[in-house]
């Protein structure tokens, strides 16, 4: 274990590579100074050892990773919100940590200001610009974080839909980021294209991973497969932490000029890595599995040529200090190590984790993933499934319950399905909410196909407002075809029209075990091809929707 903070590994890179870019051209002398700005604000503004400071920075900024560390070095605990959420959501997550936090720290935009202070009325704090907070002074003295102390909580869905915190002590922090950091071979010639948002573990991975080694981090603030291309082939990135289907959009030429090519969060197809690696000879291709409670990366499988046109591989072997296992039981990857965190904030957790002495450990917590799994003749691990009905999302989750309830809310629905609906071959599988409502199997009866129609339509734009109201933008869909028996409308070559009212690229694993409903979509059978009145359909493609910040 690492007995070490953030703030202190990013210093002694400060110390080392003065000069060296560290985020978006600004060199590591220049961010320490914008770091002990922000350190000279929070201590004006009040902020002690323990607090938990929100911040909400819809763009990415060196001014969110300053003022993070600055958070850190006062011993203050970072609480990263995505400021698009529903204000709902927010609140929820903010109630789920058990103290409340003394202060939101809104980005550099309007947005983010009145996001906060939106918030800040319904939690009964303050909140304050980060632009006025780096103008009260400069404090570069004042470190007082500890090891021991909390530094960050992420927010992940866990096996149930709420909102779960997720505390990370600093030395669970350094350690992941250095072990991670470690496995993947960076150094003071990193260049990091960081798409994935710092509300994520991956997120922080991208950006702080970089700094502890020297390296550079170029912020991607769109996240389509075009400003990735570009930015790889702009500033010469080295290294690119992405799920399989945003990277099959990533031409092979920009993917050749990286040294590390990190691809994990979902199932790839069994194409992508043979071409990648045919073509990309230069590149280090690694095929990852981690969870955000058990420190980021948790195994990785290096791919090397050559290997069969179809092939899927394995997660690999544990990295690190990280030890894992298959339950003999139940086929449950159980995970244990210095990094596992001890539960969630605020919730009895201890089904899924496990104090010591446990069957891993005699020193550390052990958790049960939910991801099922086996391990081959040479010892690599591979995921078969789920246990639960769980659809994860690239660093985040998406439970099922939260959007079914969301369509319960609608008045008159009576029924609520989402699932995964696999196009074919070659396509990207769709997400897809079956409802049906009683009034409109009814007004089947009395009205015509037209009528009938706009009634459906109303039901969708009620779904949508609830969902906006209730869910983390990246689930709520803006456009989709309801109760019609048109195949058309259902079909591969409409999926692919659909566009995102908040886009976020989703990935998605294959839940597990499929229900029967799920099992006649996905066979094309008659409640797609046919006309069911009453039933409604609200999907969205995953290929249309990217990293946003």
């Amino acid at each position: 274990m690492v007995a070490e903070t953030l703030p202190r590994l990013v210093r002694r890179s400060v110390d080392a590579f003065p000069d060296n870019e560290a985020i978006d051209g600004t060199t590591y002398r220049q961010l320490d100074t914008l770091v002990n700005r922000y350190v000279s604000g929070l201590k004006d503004a009040g902020v002690q050892k323990g607090d938990f400071l929100i911040l909400l920075f819809g763009k990415k900024s060196v001014e969110g990773a300053a003022a993070a560390l600055a958070v850190l070095r006062l011993g203050g605990v970072h609480v990263p919100l995505d400021p698009s959420s529903p204000i709902e959501r927010l609140c929820t997550q903010a109630r789920t940590l058990d103290r409340t936090p003394t202060l939101i720290v809104s980005g550099t935009t309007s947005d983010d200001a009145k996001c906060a202070d939106a918030l800040a009325r319904e939690l009964g704090i303050s909140a304050c610009s980060s632009l006025w907070l780096k103008s009260t002074g400069i404090d570069a003295t004042t470190d007082v974080s500890s090891p021991e102390d909390l530094a960050l909580i992420l927010f992940t869905s866990g096996s149930t839909g709420p909102p779960k915190a997720t505390p990370y002590k600093h030395k669970q922090l350094s350690a992941s980021l250095i072990a991670c950091t470690s496995a993947l071979g960076f150094s003071d010639k990193e260049k990091a294209c960081n798409v994935i948002p710092w509300v994520w573990d991956g997120g922080n991975l991208d950006l702080f991973g970089p700094l502890l080694h020297g390296g550079a981090v170029v912020y991607c603030h769109e996240g389509s497969p075009e400003d990735i291309t570009n930015m790889i082939r702009k500033h010469g990135c080295t290294y690119l932490l992405l799920p399989p289907s945003l990277l099959s959009a990533i031409p092979m030429d920009a993917i050749s000029k990286l040294r590390v090519l990190v691809c994990g969060g979902e199932p790839p197809r069994p194409s992508q890595f043979p071409q990648w690696v045919a073509q990309c000879p230069d590149t280090r291709i690694l095929h990852a599995y981690g969870l955000t409670e058990a420190g980021i990366l948790n195994t990785l499988y290096d791919v090397t040529s050559p290997c069969d046109s179809l092939f899927i591989p394995p997660i690999g072997k544990p990295i690190a200090d990280t030890l894992a296992m298959v339950d003999p039981e139940n086929s449950e990857i159980v995970l244990s190590g210095p990094r596992i965190t001890e539960g969630y904030m605020g919730i009895d957790s201890s089904s899924d984790f496990i104090p010591p002495p446990n069957i891993l450990s005699n020193e550390y917590y052990a958790m049960r993933t939910g991801d099922l799994g086996r391990v081959d003749e040479n010892g690599f691990f591979h995921v078969t499934g789920r246990s639960d009905n769980r659809l994860s999302i690239f660093s985040l989750r998406i439970e099922p319950a939260d959007t079914e309830d969301a369509a319960f809310g609608v008045p008159d629905i009576d029924f609520a399905h989402l699932f995964v609906y696999e196009l074919g071959d070659g396509e990207a599988p769709a997400l897809v909410l079956a409802y049906h409502a009683s009034s409109m199997e009814f007004t089947s009866e009395s009205l015509g196909e037209e009528e009938y129609q706009h009634a459906a339509n109303r039901y969708e734009d009620a779904l949508r407002q609830r969902a906006a109201d209730v869910l983390p933008g990246y689930q709520v869909c803006a456009g989709a075809n309801a109760a019609s028996n048109d195949e058309t409308a259902h079909g591969v070559s409409s999926l692919t029209d659909f566009t995102i009212s908040n886009p976020r690229h989703i990935s998605l694993w294959e839940r597990s075990p499929a229900s029967f409903l799920e099992k006649r979509i996905a066979k094309r059978s008659h409640l797609l091809q046919q006309k069911l009145t009453g039933w409604g359909y609200w999907m969205w493609h995953r290929s249309k929707l990217i990293y946003e910040h």
